[in-house]
């Protein structure tokens, strides 16, 4: 029986290792195949410059074709902000509505602290 239990642990062992090792490669993998510096910066995705920069040097752009780009970006910013302004006040009352139908199945304590998380999640939106 002993024997048994010592093959069951060293199975489960096998199974952890092959498990980390998966995951160091995995991560490795990503930092090489996806270093920093081609990451998308912490931006909402509204970081015109990056996106020039990347579309320039996958696309090996012109620099009449980057000037092009920039203009484009331009014009999609300002239509990107018009339409904000008739669709963010439905996204907030949607997500009102949703925070008070869910806030009626929660405890005094569980309120609290979705307000309190909902009040970051506010502050970081703007």
């Amino acid at each position: 029986m002993n024997e048994k239990m010592t093959y069951k642990r060293l199975a489960w062992l096998s199974l952890l290792s092959l498990f980390l090792l998966g995951f160091a490669i995995g991560f490795a993998v990503d930092r090489i195949a996806f270093p920093e510096k081609d990451r998308h910066p912490k931006s909402n995705g509204r970081d015109d410059q990056y996106l020039v920069e990347k579309f320039t040097k996958d696309l090996v752009l012109t620099k009449g074709q980057r000037d092009s780009l920039v203009v484009y970006l331009g014009k999609l910013r300002k239509q990107h902000s018009e339409l904000r302004k008739t669709v963010d006040p439905e996204f907030q009352r949607i997500r009102e509505d949703f925070r008070k139908s869910f806030s009626l199945i929660l405890s005094k304590e569980q309120k609290a602290k979705f307000a309190e998380m909902n009040r970051k999640h506010d502050q970081k939106q703007k």
